[in-house]
């Protein structure tokens, strides 16, 4: 997975900007301007958080369907049936989780 940017974490701990500044990727990274505005314990859940809500919806990038000239030619040369096969596959293959 690709790591998931520390200004998306801010956000989604209702840090302002204005309060940090970013040296790297990681929670050690954070150069804070004043007090810390959170821990590396709800920093790394949040984190997680979002890992996780971002996997359960990246299905939805990795389905790729053929174009809908493609499916509909599909429908009208191979049936319904072939088609529904077709989609199947793909569903299959990148499933909700």
């Amino acid at each position: 997975m690709e790591h998931l940017a520390p200004r998306k974490i801010f956000e989604a701990l209702n840090i302002k900007n204005g309060t940090w500044s970013q040296a790297g990727l990681d929670f050690e990274s954070i150069i804070w301007i004043g007090e810390p505005q959170t821990t590396k314990k709800e920093w790394d859940g949040k984190k997680s958080e979002l890992e996780t809500d971002h996997e359960k919806k990246s299905y939805r990038w990795k389905r790729q369907y053929p174009l809908i000239g493609d499916q509909l030619d599909e429908i009208y040369h191979k049936g319904l049936d072939e088609w529904k096969k077709t989609i199947k596959a793909v569903k299959d293959a990148h499933p909700k989780l």
